[in-house]
Order: structure tokens, then sequence, then C-alpha cells
């Protein structure tokens, strides 16, 4: 059985939470630590990768590092101007995304209260790489 390890947040605490996309660098040493490895990882992988899609990207930081003509961009805040962005929860958004060469899904899993239903639908539409 499967367990979240993140409390989970009521729809208003969610939406002041996220009523603007987080800037990755007020998160904190072990975020920034991760987020450094991630994109790192990332870069080394992407080479020859036409798409990739965050879907929990916050201040887009990390795909904002990769060399990719297709970048899909997605979070519970909006990004005004951002014509690559998806607005919502994971559990929605990832159910508009076609298929990319590699979905990056850092920081996810441990906030879902069902992690499986989205990593079924991931292994559909990451045709390459799942990070």
């Amino acid at each position: 059985m499967r367990t979240r390890t993140r409390p989970a947040r009521s729809p208003t605490e969610l939406a002041d939470l996220y009523a603007t996309p987080y800037n990755h660098l007020h998160w904190g040493y072990g975020h920034g630590i991760r987020m450094d490895w991630t994109a790192a990882w990332a870069r080394w992988h992407t080479t020859g990768l036409t798409s990739v899609a965050d879907l929990s990207a916050g201040d887009g930081a990390l795909l904002d590092q990769l060399d990719v003509p297709t970048k899909i961009y997605g979070d519970l805040a909006p990004a005004p101007g951002n014509d690559h962005w998806i607005t919502g929860p994971i559990e929605d958004t990832i159910h508009q995304v076609d298929h990319v060469a590699l979905l990056v899904m850092t920081e996810i899993v441990e906030h879902l209260d069902y992690p499986d239903s989205v990593l079924a639908a991931a292994t559909h539409i990451a045709t390459g790489l799942l990070l």
C-alpha cells in the first residue's frame, strides 16, 4: 500500500501557495542541490531529444536550462504569457500532453494521494526517458 509522504493541502491552501509560480531559489538548500543535480542529469541526457515536459515546473528554471526545441511547462500556478504552460494539478495536466521524449517528474510523487495513476500515464507519454 502506498501512502502520501507530504501532508495534503486544502484547495484554498493550494490556491494561496501556488498563486504564482514558485521561485526555485527560495525553497531551501536541499531543494537547490536536487534541482542542480536534476538539471545536470537532464542536460546530459537531452542531447538529440526534441521534446521535454515538466508538469511541476515552478518558475521553469529546470526546463530553461535544456537545449530542446519543444518544452512543455506545467504547474498548479498559472504562468501568464507562456504559450507552452499547462495549469492545474498533475493528475489532470498529465493527460493534456501527447508524447514527449523526456518527462520530468521530480518532487511530485510524494505529494500525490494516488501516484500509480500518474505514473501509469507518465509511462504512456514519455517516449524516451522519465526523470
